[in-house]
């Protein structure tokens, strides 16, 4: 065989082998995304935990100090509504005659892959980007929602909440924000029980009137 087939043979093979490669995490990804669109087709919340990185999300959010028992019990309790608020409020989100629908994906230039979905309701237009973790070998979960009407991540939105509340027990000391602070973690704590009693709407403008 002449040199110059050889080196298009080799090179028509690699070429072959990184298509098929792609290919099979093309198909897992547009599978994930489209078991996540059923998942609210049909309002799964335990199916959406089992595709949520709720680790991985919290650790985006919180200050660890493993030295600092009220913080840990903070944290505790800040994962515990975080989890409750994230997972309730994207399901009632969409309503009964909303749409909902995984459009494609995309890879950006950090080469972090993004579920574009697309809600239709009553109050307009509005679409959502699902990070994805993982990878083809272990598989891929959520690890964070970007929300175009916000224009950022729920983690960022969530981090600023999460450094005003506990500033003073990660400082270790008594400030003059610590009334500010316990409101806001009362009120915090008060919109978690009301989404637990269905209290959807209510829970949703607590939330929006927690001071910044």
């Amino acid at each position: 065989m002449k040199p110059i087939l050889i080196i298009f043979s080799f090179v028509f093979l690699i070429f072959t082998i990184k298509s098929d490669a792609q290919e099979s995490v093309d198909s897992l990804i547009v599978d994930f995304g489209n078991s996540l669109e059923e998942v609210f087709l049909y309002s799964d919340e335990g199916k959406f935990m089992e595709m949520f990185d709720d680790e991985g999300f919290i650790e985006k959010i919180i200050y660890v100090d493993s030295t600092n028992f009220k913080l840990r019990m903070f944290n505790k309790g800040f994962k515990e509504s975080v989890n409750d608020i994230f997972t309730k409020i994207m399901m009632q989100d969409i309503g009964e005659d909303d749409y909902y629908n995984f459009i494609n994906y995309t890879i950006d230039e950090e080469e972090r892959i993004l579920l574009r979905f697309r809600l239709y309701s009553e109050e307009g237009l509005n679409y959502h980007e699902y990070l994805l973790a993982g990878n083809d070998s272990i598989g891929y979960n959520i690890s964070d929602l970007y929300n175009y009407l916000t224009g950022e991540f729920l983690s960022e939105t969530l981090k600023r909440l999460y450094d005003f509340t506990s500033s003073s027990i990660r400082k270790r000391e008594v400030s003059i924000e610590d009334s500010l602070n316990m409101q806001a973690i009362s009120m915090f704590i008060y919109a978690d029980k009301m989404l637990k009693n269905g209290m959807i709407d209510d829970a949703r403008e607590m939330i929006e009137s927690i001071p910044e």
